[in-house]
């Protein structure tokens, strides 16, 4: 299932989904984008990966914003290479409901079984979901700053929020989007953002109406089954969109 340069096209079993409905065809629809100024690498996703974990002197963090597909992938050919991860931390899951099902996030509803990889791997596990990314929602007062801002990133991202405002808005019934992606690199930048619980964490393979759904144990109701992740409960919601405007507002400055 993976191309040259690319990840994988599809989960480890099963068929392919798409969560086009939200973010559109291309993923990121909304303002035009220029083409991009680089080609993709050679090597596959797995691969790539698998280099990176060889060359660096320390562990390496794993964010993951998409299925776990690569990464189990990763942990099934290059079992050798389990030690050199510090951590996954992901996005996907939650304590609570679901968006592409009623109780299943996307990420963890289109590759179950490669998320039941990576937590049965012994890799450090830190699950950053829907319970908590619903807290960091693109206000009006937070998409004025990004329109402020006097360059093409700041204005493509506001662009952004105003396709995302009206999908969530249609089919959730949001006011404001949720911004997922960016809280697993805000964890890792700034510790204090989140507060984290740890839990025993499993995912559902086989349930005809909860296939994909994340059981987070927050009260100990599996006494046999020991804690197994870190799990995002709290956000620190003025400290997050300091970050990320920062860091916006950084890269237009490079354009």
């Amino acid at each position: 299932m993976l191309g040259e340069g690319r990840g994988a096209s599809g989960p480890l079993t099963g068929e392919l989904a798409l969560g086009n409905y939200v973010h559109g065809v291309s993923g990121l629809d909304g303002p035009e984008l220029p083409e991009p100024a680089m080609g993709v690498v050679a090597e596959d996703a797995v691969e790539l990966l698998a280099d990176v974990l060889r060359e660096e002197d320390e562990q390496v963090t794993l964010a993951v914003t998409g299925p776990m597909t690569n990464v189990a992938r990763l942990l099934q050919q290059h079992p050798e290479l389990t030690s050199r991860i510090a951590e996954v931390i992901f996005m996907g899951g939650s304590t609570e409901r679901g968006n592409h099902t009623p109780t299943a996030e996307f990420n963890t509803y289109a590759d179950p079984e490669a998320l039941h990889v990576v937590l049965h791997s012994g890799v450090p596990v830190r699950m950053v979901g829907l319970n908590l990314t619903h807290q960091a929602l693109a206000t009006p007062a937070v998409v004025q700053r990004m329109s402020d801002m006097q360059h093409g990133v700041g204005q493509v991202c506001a662009g952004w929020m105003g396709f995302f405002r009206n999908s969530y808005r249609e089919v959730w019934e949001f006011e404001a989007p949720p911004v997922h992606d960016p809280c697993t690199i805000v964890a890792l930048l700034d510790p204090e953002v989140i507060t984290w619980r740890e839990a025993f964490l499993a995912v559902e393979l086989e349930g005809r109406w909860t296939r994909g759904t994340t059981v987070v144990d927050l009260h100990g109701r599996y006494p046999d089954q020991a804690p197994n992740a870190q799990v995002a409960m709290h956000l620190d919601r003025d400290r997050y969109w300091e970050i990320v405007l920062e860091a916006i507002e950084r890269l237009g400055g490079k354009e």
